[in-house]
């Protein structure tokens, strides 16, 4: 029996975390073993460890880091070495996942999903992309890690240049959600929000109860200005 897949693929600092724990408080099992919260994400990443760690050795293989991507040819090369790696991870969460919701996170996805799509061929595949201002992103990242704006726009636009070539190459392989993190984290918008991820799992809408503990996740940016 198929699983129904939630992959959510987002670019660095977008939303990406906020989304899967959304995701993991609605039902969808976004794995077991996740990687520490800090300061940078106190509320935790979300990430399976599992899907995490091969992104990263599926990066190392083609010469890259997320940081510092590799292009196309060279992950599809890379993705030929560890397709046996790939294959045994995505069977044994379908297997355990039979006519179930299962899915992971990671940002890395946007670079390194196509290797994974041939063996997700006969799953419904769900993709949820968070959409943030690159402006905003680049900001988050510096914060973080330093560098300059520049820098960090020009690895969003490579980010979202792949994004574009993922979704030419395997159109007709999945079905798509953009979600505006701007509007996720506004508390005029982010009911309609969450209702809008539950119904594009579930096909109906979310549960009262369920809604008000799911905003509850949502840490809401402070006002900028006072009001007087």
């Amino acid at each position: 029996m198929a699983s129904t897949v939630v992959i959510v693929m987002g670019m660095h600092r977008s939303g990406t975390s906020l989304i899967a724990n959304i995701l993991r408080h609605i039902g969808v099992d976004m794995g077991k073993r996740f990687g520490l919260a800090d300061e940078a994400n106190p509320e935790g990443y979300w990430e399976d460890l599992d899907f995490q760690e091969l992104n990263k050795l599926l990066l190392k293989k083609a010469g890259g880091t997320w940081n510092r991507p590799p292009g196309f040819f060279q992950i599809m090369g890379a993705a030929g070495k560890l397709d046996a790696d790939i294959r045994k991870l995505i069977t044994r969460r379908v297997r355990s996942h039979a006519g179930k919701l299962w899915g992971w996170k990671d940002p890395r996805n946007i670079i390194t999903l196509g290797a994974y799509m041939p063996h997700l061929r006969n799953q419904n595949v769900k993709i949820i992309i968070p959409l943030r201002d690159s402006k905003e992103i680049a900001a988050s990242l510096m914060k973080i890690h330093g560098k300059n704006q520049i820098q960090w726009l020009r690895l969003n636009d490579f980010y979202q240049q792949a994004m574009k070539r993922f979704t030419q190459n395997y159109k007709d392989r999945f079905i798509s959600l953009n979600v505006n993190y701007a509007a996720l984290v506004d508390r005029s918008f982010s009911r309609s929000t969450v209702c809008q991820i539950y119904k594009f799992i579930y096909e109906e809408e979310i549960p009262q109860e369920m809604l008000e503990d799911v905003l509850e996740l949502i840490r809401y940016p402070k006002p900028k200005y006072k009001v007087k």
